[in-house]
């Protein structure tokens, strides 16, 4: 297992970076033979392993609410951390973490990034105009001149003609993107782990309106793995 406070340190290479509006919960899993012996964590540090400082601020401050709101004690690591947490020497990190009475950590990093591109066929459509009049298409031909099939239709205004018209759309290339994320808790004290919650989020574009989804799934997930107990209204 990677020790913790070397996961902290790659905060600098972990990229998560903007995000989108479709995710979903992909796996969770929970030590419960560590749950099982009730250990009272008093605080626990919330650390975004990103490159992004907006969305290290981001994400940190939507995860730091929700726990407050479940009544779990947090603090997050850009409080106690300066962004360029790589630079700050370990023995520092281990003194930080246990100056604030931090006895777990949450931490929450990119896995992987895919990006696939992919071809829309075009295409085509027949789209009928029509409008009013006494007078309607003549075609020619070899076996003489004709009326469109169709081509006037009856009615108490006079006749109506109509034609059509065939639209066509050109095909299109198009990327889509799928970010891999994990949320790990760990004892500060034992670097063991003890959940850990993975989830998908395709196309992302906007770091704030995805922060608040991962962050309701995330919670709705622990709660229902039973790590932590939902809030009364």
């Amino acid at each position: 297992m990677k020790n913790i406070l070397s996961i902290l340190l790659l905060a600098l290479i972990a990229g998560l970076t903007s995000c989108g509006t479709s995710q979903e919960i992909t796996g969770s899993w929970i030590n419960k033979e560590a749950v099982s012996q009730n250990r009272n964590y008093q605080k626990v540090l919330i650390a975004v392993l990103s490159g992004s400082l907006d969305a290290k601020m981001t994400v940190e401050n939507d995860l730091s609410k929700a726990a407050t709101a479940y009544g779990v004690k947090n603090i997050k690591a850009l409080d106690i951390f300066p962004p360029n947490v790589s630079m700050v020497d370990t023995s520092l990190l281990i003194q930080k973490i246990k100056e604030h009475g931090c006895d777990a950590i949450f931490t929450v990093a990119l896995l992987k990034h895919k990006t696939e591109t992919q071809y829309v066929p075009g295409t085509t459509s027949y789209v009928p105009s029509y409008g009013y009049g006494y007078g309607g298409a003549y075609y020619g031909g070899a076996y003489g001149g004709y009326s469109a099939y169709g081509g006037y239709y009856r009615s108490p205004y006079g006749y109506y003609n109509y034609m059509g018209t065939t639209v066509s759309t050109p095909g299109y290339y198009t990327e889509e993107s799928t970010y891999y994320l994990e949320g790990n808790l760990f004892d500060a004290n034992t670097n063991e782990l003890l959940y850990s919650i993975q989830s998908t989020a395709y196309n992302p574009s906007d770091i704030a309106t995805e922060s608040a989804v991962y962050t309701t799934l995330v919670f709705e997930r622990m709660a229902k793995d039973g790590l932590i107990t939902k809030p009364v209204k």
